[in-house]
Protein backbone atom coordinates (compact mmCIF):
# COMPACT_ATOMS: atom_id res chain seq x y z
CA UNK A 1 0.00 0.00 0.00
CA UNK A 2 1.09 3.67 -0.45
CA UNK A 3 2.49 5.91 1.98
CA UNK A 4 0.80 8.93 0.69
CA UNK A 5 3.91 10.59 -0.37
CA UNK A 6 4.40 10.86 -3.89
CA UNK A 7 3.15 13.02 -6.26
CA UNK A 8 2.02 16.48 -5.50
CA UNK A 9 1.21 17.87 -2.36
CA UNK A 10 -2.84 18.42 -1.59
CA UNK A 11 -2.68 20.44 1.45
CA UNK A 12 -1.30 23.34 3.98
CA UNK A 13 -1.31 23.02 7.20
CA UNK A 14 -1.50 26.43 9.07
CA UNK A 15 -1.07 27.67 12.80
CA UNK A 16 -1.64 31.14 12.37
CA UNK A 17 -0.68 31.88 16.30
CA UNK A 18 2.54 30.68 15.71
CA UNK A 19 3.27 31.84 12.21
CA UNK A 20 3.49 28.18 11.03
CA UNK A 21 2.85 26.33 7.60
CA UNK A 22 3.38 23.43 6.03
CA UNK A 23 2.35 20.71 3.39
CA UNK A 24 1.49 17.73 4.38
CA UNK A 25 1.66 14.85 1.64
CA UNK A 26 -1.21 13.78 -1.13
CA UNK A 27 -3.90 11.66 0.05
CA UNK A 28 -3.63 12.62 3.72
CA UNK A 29 -6.45 14.87 5.84
CA UNK A 30 -5.98 17.41 8.55
CA UNK A 31 -8.43 16.71 11.19
CA UNK A 32 -9.64 20.08 13.09
CA UNK A 33 -9.17 19.73 16.83
CA UNK A 34 -12.02 22.21 17.17
CA UNK A 35 -14.82 19.62 16.79
CA UNK A 36 -16.22 20.48 13.65
CA UNK A 37 -17.24 17.71 11.29
CA UNK A 38 -14.61 15.22 12.44
CA UNK A 39 -17.14 12.63 11.70
CA UNK A 40 -17.44 13.45 7.85
CA UNK A 41 -13.63 13.48 7.55
CA UNK A 42 -13.13 10.22 9.69
CA UNK A 43 -15.61 8.94 6.98
CA UNK A 44 -13.44 9.78 4.01
CA UNK A 45 -9.86 8.63 5.97
CA UNK A 46 -11.80 5.24 7.01
CA UNK A 47 -13.17 4.38 3.68
CA UNK A 48 -10.79 1.59 3.02
CA UNK A 49 -11.82 0.56 6.96
CA UNK A 50 -14.69 1.63 8.20
CA UNK A 51 -14.20 -0.55 11.37
CA UNK A 52 -11.51 2.15 12.75
CA UNK A 53 -13.83 5.21 12.58
CA UNK A 54 -14.75 4.82 16.43
CA UNK A 55 -11.29 4.18 17.90
CA UNK A 56 -10.00 7.10 15.33
CA UNK A 57 -12.80 9.40 16.93
CA UNK A 58 -11.35 8.75 20.75
CA UNK A 59 -7.96 9.16 19.49
CA UNK A 60 -9.42 12.38 17.83
CA UNK A 61 -10.85 13.43 21.20
CA UNK A 62 -7.77 12.64 23.41
CA UNK A 63 -5.63 14.67 21.20
CA UNK A 64 -7.44 17.37 21.78
CA UNK A 65 -7.50 17.78 24.87
CA UNK A 66 -3.81 16.75 25.43
CA UNK A 67 -3.03 20.11 23.45
CA UNK A 68 -2.26 19.15 20.24
CA UNK A 69 -2.39 22.10 18.14
CA UNK A 70 -2.41 19.59 14.66
CA UNK A 71 -3.55 16.46 13.95
CA UNK A 72 -3.45 14.90 10.45
CA UNK A 73 -4.21 11.26 9.26
CA UNK A 74 -2.92 9.50 6.45
CA UNK A 75 -3.34 5.97 4.80
CA UNK A 76 -4.68 3.35 7.10
CA UNK A 77 -2.23 0.19 7.26
CA UNK A 78 -3.20 -3.04 8.70
CA UNK A 79 -5.46 -1.42 11.24
CA UNK A 80 -2.70 1.39 12.07
CA UNK A 81 -3.86 4.55 10.55
CA UNK A 82 -0.20 6.43 10.01
CA UNK A 83 -0.52 10.21 11.51
CA UNK A 84 1.15 13.35 12.47
CA UNK A 85 0.41 15.33 15.28
CA UNK A 86 2.04 19.06 16.74
CA UNK A 87 2.45 19.82 20.12
CA UNK A 88 4.00 23.72 21.12
CA UNK A 89 5.30 24.01 24.33
CA UNK A 90 7.53 26.91 25.78
CA UNK A 91 11.51 26.31 25.39
CA UNK A 92 13.39 29.80 26.34
CA UNK A 93 16.68 28.51 25.00
CA UNK A 94 17.23 27.54 21.16
CA UNK A 95 19.95 26.55 19.10
CA UNK A 96 22.45 29.22 19.86
CA UNK A 97 22.92 28.13 23.24
CA UNK A 98 25.85 25.72 23.43
CA UNK A 99 24.84 22.22 23.79
CA UNK A 100 21.51 22.75 23.16
CA UNK A 101 20.79 19.61 20.92
CA UNK A 102 22.95 17.35 22.90
CA UNK A 103 20.86 18.27 25.87
CA UNK A 104 18.03 18.12 24.27
CA UNK A 105 18.54 14.82 22.57
CA UNK A 106 19.12 13.41 26.37
CA UNK A 107 15.96 15.00 27.66
CA UNK A 108 14.13 13.23 24.60
CA UNK A 109 15.49 10.08 25.19
CA UNK A 110 14.59 10.18 28.90
CA UNK A 111 11.11 11.00 27.92
CA UNK A 112 10.60 8.67 25.20
CA UNK A 113 12.06 5.71 27.07
CA UNK A 114 9.73 6.66 30.60
CA UNK A 115 6.92 6.67 27.95
CA UNK A 116 7.91 3.05 26.71
CA UNK A 117 9.40 3.66 23.29
CA UNK A 118 12.24 1.38 22.44
CA UNK A 119 15.06 1.69 19.93
CA UNK A 120 15.51 5.16 20.47
CA UNK A 121 18.05 6.85 18.45
CA UNK A 122 18.78 10.84 18.39
CA UNK A 123 20.27 12.99 15.53
CA UNK A 124 20.78 16.66 14.34
CA UNK A 125 19.46 17.43 10.67
CA UNK A 126 19.05 20.22 8.62
CA UNK A 127 15.61 21.59 7.21
CA UNK A 128 15.49 24.66 5.23
CA UNK A 129 14.98 26.87 8.14
CA UNK A 130 17.57 25.95 9.99
CA UNK A 131 18.79 22.47 12.76
CA UNK A 132 16.56 20.19 14.21
CA UNK A 133 16.69 17.32 16.65
CA UNK A 134 15.19 14.48 15.33
CA UNK A 135 14.32 10.98 17.34
CA UNK A 136 13.33 7.74 16.23
CA UNK A 137 11.67 4.95 17.97
CA UNK A 138 9.71 1.84 17.99
CA UNK A 139 6.97 1.31 20.35
CA UNK A 140 5.44 -2.28 20.62
CA UNK A 141 1.92 -2.53 21.19
CA UNK A 142 0.06 -5.54 22.42
CA UNK A 143 -3.93 -4.52 21.58
CA UNK A 144 -3.35 -5.47 18.40
CA UNK A 145 -0.27 -6.87 18.25
CA UNK A 146 2.37 -4.73 16.40
CA UNK A 147 5.16 -2.24 16.35
CA UNK A 148 4.56 1.01 15.68
CA UNK A 149 7.59 3.41 14.20
CA UNK A 150 7.86 6.60 14.94
CA UNK A 151 9.58 9.96 14.39
CA UNK A 152 9.63 13.02 16.59
CA UNK A 153 11.38 16.56 15.15
CA UNK A 154 12.13 19.05 17.54
CA UNK A 155 11.77 22.62 15.79
CA UNK A 156 12.77 25.70 17.91
CA UNK A 157 11.24 28.80 17.27
CA UNK A 158 10.82 32.47 19.02
CA UNK A 159 11.01 30.77 22.47
CA UNK A 160 8.46 27.53 21.89
CA UNK A 161 9.60 24.03 20.55
CA UNK A 162 7.46 22.49 18.18
CA UNK A 163 7.05 18.73 18.32
CA UNK A 164 6.53 17.00 15.04
CA UNK A 165 5.35 13.32 15.50
CA UNK A 166 4.67 11.04 12.81
CA UNK A 167 4.20 7.15 13.30
CA UNK A 168 3.03 4.44 10.92
CA UNK A 169 4.32 0.89 10.83
CA UNK A 170 7.67 1.59 9.07
CA UNK A 171 10.51 3.82 9.49
CA UNK A 172 10.60 4.71 5.88
CA UNK A 173 6.81 5.87 5.73
CA UNK A 174 8.01 8.16 8.58
CA UNK A 175 10.89 9.21 7.09
CA UNK A 176 9.19 10.00 3.37
CA UNK A 177 6.12 12.23 5.63
CA UNK A 178 9.28 14.11 7.24
CA UNK A 179 11.08 14.88 4.62
CA UNK A 180 7.83 16.55 2.87
CA UNK A 181 6.91 18.35 6.39
CA UNK A 182 10.41 19.86 7.11
CA UNK A 183 11.30 20.75 3.29
CA UNK A 184 7.95 22.66 3.03
CA UNK A 185 7.44 23.97 6.77
CA UNK A 186 8.01 27.87 7.45
CA UNK A 187 7.33 30.61 9.19
CA UNK A 188 5.28 33.64 7.95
Amino acid sequence: MSTGTSGASTHTVTLKKYGLMFTLPTHWQEIPLTGSDISGLLDLVTKADPSMKSSLTTEVKQAAKAGVKIFALGPIVKKFATNINVIVEPQPTGPSTAGYFDQLGVEVKLNLAGAGMKEIKTSKLQWPQGEVLQATYALHLSSPVMVVKGIQDYVWHKGKIFIVTISSLTLSADEAVAAVVGHSWHWS
